[in-house]
Order: structure tokens, then sequence, then C-alpha cells
């Protein structure tokens, strides 16, 4: 379920954790449909995933991605209620009128070493 719909919208894991993956998306719209599509599946299944969706720099080592980028979605998802995702505000400037979809302000938070602002889908 999870790697044809990550597929579906040109999606490309590039790291895998124990309980987690990270995900490399052409477009910020292809990243947040693809979340919000991801997590109505998981629900409907009974799997509580926490999604963290950012736009930043990243450096691709060939093997992994690091960088200010990947650190900052890291503890985007870390504020994440279980089924939920927790978006910059970058995120959400690029997508508020292209993807509908219920956002909450969670303010200001520091993920990290970074301070960002984060909206609640």
């Amino acid at each position: 379920m999870i790697k044809p719909n990550i597929a579906d919208f040109s999606g490309i894991i590039v790291h895998l954790t124990g309980d987690g993956f990270l995900v490399d998306s052409p477009t910020v719209q292809d990243a947040v449909k693809c979340a919000i599509t991801l997590q109505d599946e998981l629900a409907s299944c009974g799997l509580d995933f926490r999604m963290g969706v950012n736009v930043g720099d990243i450096v691709d080592d060939g093997e992994d991605i690091h960088g200010e980028g990947e650190n900052v979605v890291a503890g985007l998802e870390g504020l994440a209620e279980p089924s939920s995702i927790v978006i910059s505000a970058d995120v959400y400037n690029q997508v508020k009128n292209r993807v509908d979809a219920e956002y909450k302000d969670k303010g200001a938070q520091k993920v990290k070493t970074s301070m960002t602002q984060s909206k609640l889908m």
C-alpha cells in the first residue's frame, strides 16, 4: 500500500527506518497529496502513522539524504499526533490554495536546530 501510493505521486523512498520512511517528492503539492492519501489508507487499516512535510535543501550522497530540509521534516513528524500530518509554513504557503485540506496553525515550533512555523493537517 505504501510503495504504490508513493509511486503514484512520483515519490521515491530514500531511507527506511525501523518503523518509518523518508520520501523525496518532485513537488511540494505531490508530497502533501501523497501524505494525505497515505494517511487515509493507513487509517482504514488501523495504523496510526505520524507524518511531516517540509521543503528545504538536502544533500544526496548516493545512499541517503542529509541536510536542513531532512532535519526539519524529522522534527515536524515528531510534532504530529497519531494519524496526522504536520507541514512547515513554507509548505503551507505553497499548497494552501492548491490542496484542499483542513489546516490548523500550530504556531512557531523548535525542531532540531531550527525554528519553524507549522500547520497541522
